[in-house]
C-alpha cells in the first residue's frame, strides 16, 4: 500500500516535535484530527507525541483508534505492534502483527513484530524459521536485521550473522536506528569469533550511525525544574494518599548503571517474600501522567504544586495495579528501575 500524502498541519507537527516543542505539535495534530479524524499520519504523529511525552497508555490507545478509524491500512498495526513491545505485552503485540498480516500476508514489518516476540520470549527456533527467507534474502528487508542478528547470534551461526550483517550495510547505508542495531550486533559477532580488531570497527561504525540527539541545557533544566518542584517545602505541602492495607511493601534500587542494582535485586528476589519486576518504567509513567488527574494542565513537574487528594489517590491506585502485574509471587515488590533516582521526591 503506497504511503498516504501527509497533510501541511501534519508536516509542521512533525517539524515541531522534532525541535521539541511537545505542545505546538500536538495543537497542531489535533487541529488536523478535528478536520479529518481519520487522518493516519495525524494518528500516528499524535502517538509519537504521546511517546515523547512518557504516556506510553495513551499512545496505545490512539494507535488503537488508528487501527479501527483507518481500515486497510497494516502499517498502522505494526505501529502499534511496536508500542506494545515497548511494553512487554508480548501477547497484544502478536495480536496486532497478525492483523497486519490479514491486510497483507507478505507485511515484513508485521513478521519482524512477531519475530521480536518470540526472541524476547525466547523462543528462538520460531523465529529462525519465520526469518530464513529474510536472512537468506540479497537485500534484506531494514525490519527485520536487528532481530535477524540477534537470532543468528544464539544460534551460534556467526560466519552467517556476519555475512547478512555485510548484505544489509550494502543494502541500507542511510542512517537509522536499525542499522546502528545491526552494526552493535556484528560487533557481538565478531568478538564471540575472536576477531576483536573486527568487533572494534563494527562497534566504531555503529557509534557513528543515527547517533541520538542529547541537549544537555535541555537535560539540565528539566533536572533543575524536578529538583525545584520536590523541594521540601514543595512535597511538605503537597496531600498524601492513604497507605491503606492493600499496598504492598516495594523497594526501589536506584543508582548508577553498572553499580550492581542488578544482583541486588537478583539477592532479594531469592527470598520467598519478595519479587523482582525488573526494570518496571511504572513510576516514571505515573510521574508523567499526573496530569491527566488534574483535567490536564502543566505537565509533570508543574503540575506538582496543583496535586490533590483524589489525583495522588488516582496516580497511587493506578501505579499499584501495573506493578502488581509484574509480580507473580512475593509479598514485596522489588523494583530496579535506576531512572526513578528522578522521582525519589
Amino acid at each position: 500500500m503506497p504511503p498516504s500524502p501527509v497533510h501541511p498541519l501534519v508536516r509542521r507537527a512533525r517539524a515541531a516535535l522534532a525541535q521539541g516543542h511537545l505542545q505546538v505539535a500536538a495543537t497542531l495534530v489535533q487541529q488536523r484530527l478535528d478536520e479529518f479524524a481519520g487522518d493516519a499520519n495525524a494518528l500516528m504523529t499524535l502517538a509519537d507525541i504521546q511517546l515523547v511525552a512518557g504516556h506510553g497508555s495513551e499512545a496505545i490507545e490512539t494507535m488503537r483508534q488508528a487501527v479501527r478509524r483507518v481500515e486497510g491500512n497494516p502499517l498502522l498495526s505494526v505501529k502499534l505492534g511496536h508500542m506494545l513491545l515497548r511494553e512487554s505485552r508480548w501477547t497484544d503485540a502478536l495480536d496486532a502483527a497478525d492483523r497486519a498480516l490479514k491486510l497483507d500476508p507478505a507485511c515484513v514489518p508485521a513478521i519482524a513484530v512477531k519475530c521480536t516476540v518470540f526472541e524476547r520470549q525466547d523462543k528462538y527456533a520460531k523465529a529462525e524459521r519465520l526469518l530464513a527467507p529474510h536472512i537468506a534474502a540479497e537485500r534484506p528487508h531494514a525490519d527485520v536485521g536487528p532481530t535477524a542478528m540477534r537470532v543468528l547470534i544464539h544460534a551460534g551461526r556467526l560466519a552467517d550473522a556476519v555475512a547478512f550483517a555485510e548484505r544489509y550495510e550494502r543494502t541500507h547505508t542511510e542512517d537509522s536506528r536499525a542499522l546502528r542495531e545491526v552494526r552493535f550486533e556484528l560487533a557481538r559477532a565478531h568478538e564471540r569469533g575472536g576477531d576483536l580488531d573486527a568487533a572494534f570497527a563494527a562497534a566504531e561504525r555503529a557509534n557513528r550511525t543515527a547517533a541520538p540527539r542529547w541537549d544537555r541545557a535541555a537535560e539540565a533544566a528539566r533536572f533543575d525544574a524536578i529538583t525545584a518542584a520536590t523541594s521540601r517545602a514543595a512535597m511538605d505541602a503537597m496531600p498524601v494518599a492513604d497507605p491503606g492495607d492493600d499496598a504492598p511493601p516495594i523497594v526501589f534500587i536506584v543508582g548508577m548503571p553498572r553499580s550492581g542494582s542488578t544482583l541486588l535485586e537478583r539477592i532479594l528476589h531469592a527470598h520467598p517474600d519478595a519479587c523482582g519486576i525488573g526494570e518496571d518504567p511504572t513510576i516514571h509513567r505515573a510521574a508523567y501522567g499526573l496530569h491527566r488527574h488534574l483535567g490536564g494542565g502543566s505537565p509533570y513537574p508543574g503540575c506538582l504544586a496543583m496535586l490533590t487528594a483524589d489525583a495522588v489517590a488516582a496516580a497511587r491506585g493506578e501505579a499499584l495495579t501495573e506493578m502488581r502485574k509484574r509480580s507473580g509471587r512475593g509479598r514485596v515488590l522489588v523494583n530496579k528501575g535506576l531512572g526513578n533516582a528522578l522521582h525519589l521526591g
